[in-house]
């Protein structure tokens, strides 16, 4: 999975036990594009798994992390199942988490989290803050801050912060899976 994607899937993961008992967000299922433009700063390949990588994998790492402060284009395909249900990502890796500062209405959600997760160096901690705004059923707008601790592989904060929006497409998802197969 995508970085980008996974951090705006992550933090609709920690918003789960919230919207799941809120009113659901007044936009129109279907087929969305989403664009996610991305910040990023602390990030760095690890000196010894760069050693480990010929010149080539070096190349093709550093390629994909410039490449992930352009802007990506994502179509999702958003169930009326899904959204009166609440925003149900899956993600096995965050765990513990506490929510505080919940605002949810029909046109918007916003929550600051911090969340444990087991990273490949052992136990992290993730605080996300994550603020979207549906101004019609057919287009939301919002941000997604995310601190994440630092490892022995990432010695300093890594932080990101996403800027998000997203169009309604279509009624119908055509090919495109929903995002959430268990709904």
């Amino acid at each position: 999975m995508r970085p980008r994607l996974y951090l705006v899937l992550a933090a609709a993961a920690l918003l789960k036990p919230c919207l799941a008992r809120a009113e659901p967000l007044e936009i129109r299922p279907g087929l969305w594009d989403m664009t996610t433009v991305a910040n990023m700063s602390g990030f760095a390949i690890p000196p010894a798994l760069l050693t480990q990588m010929g010149p080539q994998a070096q190349a093709m790492v550093q390629a994909r992390m410039a490449a992930m402060s352009k802007p990506q284009i994502r179509q999702h395909c958003i169930t009326k199942a899904m959204l009166a249900h609440g925003l149900d990502f899956k993600n096995p890796k965050m765990q513990d988490c506490v929510e505080d500062n919940l605002l949810v209405t029909a046109r918007s959600f916003s929550v600051h989290a911090v969340c444990t997760f087991h990273g490949h160096d052992g136990p992290r901690q993730s605080e996300v803050r994550v603020h979207v705004v549906a101004d019609s059923a057919t287009h939301v707008i919002g941000t997604v801050d995310a601190e994440i601790s630092p490892s022995a592989d990432q010695p300093s904060p890594q932080k990101i912060h996403s800027s998000v929006e997203g169009s309604f497409k279509s009624d119908d998802c055509g090919s495109v899976l929903p995002d959430m197969p268990n709904r």
